[in-house]
């Protein structure tokens, strides 16, 4: 349902154009059951679930690579997609099925190539979740927060709404209980907003494995001789265009500034 699965303001046009909360709620209470059948490229297994351990606990230890205990027997259900995890527990039915959604954002998985389409990926998912009934159990989380101990997420109520922003918790919605969700976790908030007002998709990758780099946070959207540079460094005279035109690096030189490629390890060097 596009409602749920094109961003938060297709949520709210549906709502304020008089859309049936009924309809999402139905769409969204289904959603766990396409992670069981392997859904979106991806295999789903069934594994155990040791007692004791919460689907946080356990889809984060997946996540992280331990071994997965297989069960033909088990009603548990473990879907992943690089950096990306849905954890689907029927043990009660298939009208009632508890679900965790995680993301890895320890710095190593932040700074390989496939975190920011994982990312991606996991917002949607969030979207999708969001408008379950209040008694299916719903988590979104991340590694570190199930690291550090903290809730991820909570029973999602109608009808509540994840906006796609970098930097805090959201808690957006319409009716209680709330879902708390954390988009762009394992960032500080200066590279966070330098995430955000990057639009090429090939140098917002760059930027998250420059986040986790130890790199001084750069300018963004600066114009320099001239020149709207996409990342600029003012100390180290240092830009980065992602599409240079002809005569941008004269411009550049002229003014005693380098022009480097959008490329990681020339930006580091």
């Amino acid at each position: 349902m596009t409602a749920l699965t094109c961003g938060p303001f297709a949520f709210l046009s549906y709502l304020v154009l008089g859309g049936s909360a009924a309809d999402l709620q139905r769409f969204s209470d289904a959603v766990p059951a396409y992670f069981m059948k392997g859904g979106n490229g991806a295999q789903a297994l069934q594994v155990h679930l040791p007692v004791g351990q919460t689907l946080a606990e356990a889809a984060a230890h997946l996540l992280q690579g331990y071994p997965a205990a297989p069960s033909q027997s088990s009603r548990v259900f473990w879907w992943r997609r690089g950096e990306v995890g849905v954890l689907v527990d029927a043990s009660a039915g298939l009208g009632h099925l508890d679900t965790c959604l995680i993301l890895d954002d320890r710095p190593k998985s932040v700074a390989g190539d496939t975190f920011a389409d994982s990312w991606r990926e996991w917002l949607q998912i969030s979207n999708a979740l969001i408008a379950r009934s209040a008694d299916r159990r719903t988590e979104i989380t991340t590694v570190t927060v199930v690291q550090a101990g903290v809730a991820g997420g909570v029973s999602s109520g109608l009808v509540p709404v994840v906006a796609e922003k970098t930097g805090v918790t959201e808690k957006i919605g319409v009716g209680e209980p709330r879902v708390d969700v954390i988009p762009a976790p394992g960032l500080t908030e200066d590279w966070q907003w330098v995430v955000k007002e990057i639009d090429d998709h090939r140098l917002s990758q760059i930027v998250l494995k420059l986040a986790v780099s130890g790199l001084p946070v750069p300018d963004v959207g600066e114009e320099i001789a001239g020149v709207p540079a996409d990342l600029s460094w003012p100390d180290a005279k240092v830009v980065v265009l992602a599409e240079p035109q002809a005569g941008d690096a004269a411009e550049l030189e002229g003014e005693g500034w380098s022009l480097v490629a959008p490329d990681f390890e020339q930006i580091i060097a």
